[in-house]
């Protein structure tokens, strides 16, 4: 949608200089990553890190729709529940859902995307991952 296109050019406006910059540099907005970062999934991909981001997803199911905010409180809700560091998700989680370690403020990433999208990307992410390990 127009807002959706809008708030894509919002997020990535500091790592864009021309029109095209904005499909190329945030592809994952439009395509769910193909491949991911292998220096994250060596050094940060661990069974806790794992659970934790399936634990997230399980709750993003009963999710309507998301804001940088919602995000950012289920996420911490998860996180205490699991008792995880933010430390220990938060490249993976940012990883599961663009393929890649870096990119815009994560919350606002998972609020364009929407809690779906995110849930589907990270079990999408542990199966491609584990299948591949």
């Amino acid at each position: 949608t127009k807002e959706k296109a809008g708030l894509i050019a919002d997020a990535l406006k500091e790592r864009i200089t021309f029109a095209e910059d904005l499909f190329t540099q945030g592809i994952y907005f439009f395509e769910r990553p193909q491949t991911y970062d292998e220096k994250i999934v060596k050094k940060k991909w661990k069974p806790e890190a794992k659970e934790a981001l399936l634990a997230y997803a399980d709750r993003l199911d009963n999710e309507r729709s998301l804001d940088p905010e919602s995000a950012k409180s289920i996420l911490n809700q998860t996180l205490e529940e699991k008792g995880t560091g933010m430390g220990k998700v938060m490249q993976v989680l940012r990883m599961t859902v663009s393929g890649t370690g870096s990119g815009p403020e994560l919350m606002d990433v998972l609020a364009i995307l929407g809690p779906q999208e995110v849930a589907e990307r990270i079990r999408l992410a542990v199966k491609t991952i584990e299948n591949e390990g």
